[in-house]
């Protein structure tokens, strides 16, 4: 089985651009768009751990996710809903891209959920 067969979910990407320009001139402040509405993907999840800081607690997940080579995504997107191939949430909540791997057959994102 290929890593690209594997690829049954589907990951909205946003990407962080400057929208417009501000009184002075200079870029004005930065907007997240969507980048990628539909990307082929598998996800699944890595570990989570529990920070507690006096009387709040986070929690942190860590996911990886499989994509096709030649995706344009970068550590500065984000994703923000990964669906399953009948487009029911996975993963609903917006996670930070840690880390963007290239291997052999496929692009491996590292995802940081926090909640």
């Amino acid at each position: 089985m290929t890593a690209r067969s594997r690829m049954t979910m589907r990951a909205t990407v946003q990407r962080n651009v400057p929208a417009g320009t501000d009184g002075f001139g200079g870029p004005g402040a930065a907007v997240w768009g969507a980048h990628i509405a539909s990307l082929a993907c598998w996800a699944y999840t890595g570990r989570e751990r529990e920070i507690i800081d006096g009387d709040k607690t986070v929690v942190l997940a860590d996911h990886k996710m499989m994509v096709p080579l030649g995706t344009d995504i970068t550590e500065d997107d984000r994703v923000t809903a990964i669906k399953d191939r009948l487009a029911v949430d996975i993963i609903g909540n917006t996670m930070r891209i840690h880390s963007v791997i290239r291997r052999t057959d496929h692009i491996q994102v590292s995802l940081e959920e926090v909640a």
